[in-house]
């Protein structure tokens, strides 16, 4: 689920374009909002970019298409790259007006926001999504390691963030016992 064969699409198991429009059509009409989960920093290595953009990735010396940790089934989006930067950029536009006249989804869930590996982009998408939206309230929400990355992607223009390791503290020191009352563990 966290690396993307084709951010224009949706995976079938979820349905169809149409199907996605109606979802968005009656959130909306009960006065709720839809945001997208997407991961800037990298995607599948069966992404349609793999052989259609390969300047979209970061390599290694050898040339084999780099990757984060242990994540060894996604390839890093490189972010040097200008022609990949406005991909990325019409990417969240086509999302946010997919409906037509300027509507669509209301933000994005940005996996790993601080991973990517020139965080100038923030400076250069978000300012640039919310002029061509500029009668909506658009969310961008990272998902974010570490106060001064959570900051640093504030200061680029990101409304919001979670930090998981504060997610990590909560889900590990917190727990429920069996009668579902609040437990600190040890």
């Amino acid at each position: 689920p966290y690396s993307i064969r084709d951010f224009r699409a949706i995976e079938p198991e979820y349905g169809t374009i149409e199907d996605m429009g109606a979802l968005v059509r009656r959130a909306h009409a009960m006065g709720l909002k839809v945001i997208f989960d997407i991961t800037p920093n990298h995607t599948s290595r069966d992404n349609v970019w793999i052989t259609s953009h390969p300047e979209f990735y970061v390599k290694r010396d050898n040339g084999e298409v780099f990757y984060d940790c242990d994540w060894n089934d996604t390839a890093k989006l490189d972010y040097r790259q200008p022609a990949l930067r406005a991909e990325m950029i019409a990417i969240y536009d086509h999302w946010f007006g997919f409906l037509g006249n300027g509507d669509g989804i209301d933000g994005f869930r940005l996996d790993m926001a601080h991973f990517i590996n020139d965080k100038g982009f923030w400076n250069e998408a978000v300012p640039e999504l919310k002029r061509r939206h500029a009668d909506r309230e658009l969310l961008f929400l990272a998902e974010c390691y570490g106060l001064d990355n959570n900051m640093d992607l504030f200061a680029r223009g990101i409304n919001a963030a979670y930090d998981d390791d504060f997610y990590k503290v909560c889900q590990y020191l917190y727990g429920l016992d069996d009668a579902g009352n609040t437990q600190i563990i040890p």
